[in-house]
């Protein structure tokens, strides 16, 4: 086992975790510090994240392990690296090279921070994808152009979109859609 703690605990912890499922009593402290150190080294080697990527530890208490160690480890290969915390001054916002510190006050049940920390954070996350977005070229005026057709939802929001830019009807619309794959390339091959 790992410092005391057996083999198969480990690896049920890892997968529970993965599946995001709590587990009480794999705390930060004494040997559960090197599962924090195990999970963080498989989820960095899984997703590949190398210098061309950015990482963003998020914890709302700003003291997390596994955040410490992941963005530390993520610097040392020269991965850029942000965080988004709810605590000023915390150990992930020093590790961070652009760290975000939404202070958000005392939860109103205490223990809870999926309300007012993790709210905050979600909101951060938002205007981080947003920007990603509109700077990766994938965003025309205020509209999503290279969105995924994954269900009929979006499929109509594009044909809509097309009808818009084009004049054109609904059926021509949702046939160049379907045709092309994706707002801009109906669009952009339109004749």
């Amino acid at each position: 086992g790992i410092e005391g703690i057996a083999e198969s605990a480990v690896r049920e912890t890892v997968m529970k975790r993965k599946l995001g499922i709590h587990c009480p009593g794999t705390g930060t402290g004494g040997p559960w510090r090197y599962v924090h150190s195990l999970l963080k080294t498989i989820d960095l080697n899984e997703y590949e994240i190398n210098e061309k990527d950015s990482l963003i530890g998020i914890a709302a208490s700003g003291r997390t392990p596994y955040v410490v160690g992941g963005l530390r480890d993520a610097r040392k290969e020269g991965i850029l690296t942000g965080c988004i915390v709810c605590n000023e001054g915390s150990a992930v916002a020093k590790e961070a090279e652009f760290p975000v510190e939404v202070v958000v006050g005392p939860e109103f049940v205490t223990g809870s921070t999926r309300m007012k920390s993790g709210t905050a954070q979600k909101l951060v996350l938002n205007m981080i994808s947003t920007t990603v977005m509109i700077q990766l070229g994938r965003v025309k005026g205020n509209k999503m152009v290279d969105m995924q057709l994954t269900n009929e939802k979006l499929v109509e929001r594009g044909t809509r979109m097309v009808m818009n830019e084009l004049n054109i009807s609904h059926n021509k619309a949702e046939e160049l859609l379907i045709k092309y794959g994706s707002v801009r390339n109906a669009v952009d091959n339109f004749k």
